[in-house]
């Protein structure tokens, strides 16, 4: 299961055979389920009941009175529940198509959001290995070029693809040439 994942949305991906009557083992990527996070692009006006931050205004000629109403911390709350969200989706999924292998494409801050909340899925004896890039843009025909060229996904059934190596926390991570990421840009 391939997972790309950023603020907005989280997509999911599997490796399905392009002709399993054929012999080759071409395998493509078909996307699976898509989350979308509907709190993410809401505006000030949609989250909070006073749009104004930061301090009281006196209207009796007294001083004003700052205050921290803690909107960046709802926002990061926010980010957080869509993580979470995200990982009970992978499980559902994994669960689904009876795989136990998935790999996260994410952007760096999300990348950091979902670790704590896959942590039970890595006790459940899933692989997870992480890629930190934000590619959830791709058409899933430009995603399987660019997940093949990065070494992260086989273009062939039984194909053995990346190396793995543990990070802090026991998180997986993968070893990816550093030219071949930087030669596909952001495609």
């Amino acid at each position: 299961l391939v997972a790309t994942v950023d603020g907005v949305k989280a997509r999911f991906f599997r490796l399905a055979p392009v002709d399993p009557a054929s012999a080759d083992g071409r395998v493509c990527l078909v996307e699976w389920r898509t989350e979308a996070n509907l709190e993410h692009g809401l505006s000030g006006r949609e989250l909070f009941s006073d749009t104004r931050s930061g301090g009281n205004r006196s209207t009796a000629g007294g001083g004003t009175h700052a205050y921290d109403d803690h909107r960046a911390s709802h926002r990061s709350d926010v980010g957080r529940r869509f993580a979470a969200r995200v990982a009970a989706v992978a499980e559902r999924s994994l669960r689904d198509l009876g795989a136990s292998q998935l790999l996260v494409v994410a952007s760096p801050t999300m990348l950091g959001l979902l670790r704590p909340a896959l942590a039970p899925l890595r006790k459940r004896d899933v692989t997870i290995r992480e890629f930190a890039r934000d590619v959830t843009m791709l058409d899933a025909p430009r995603l399987q070029v660019w997940l093949e060229q990065a070494e992260l996904i086989p273009s062939h059934v039984g194909e053995s693809r990346p190396s793995a190596r543990p990070t802090r926390g026991g998180a997986r991570q993968t070893r990816s040439p550093r030219r071949k990421a930087a030669s596909l840009g952001d495609a």
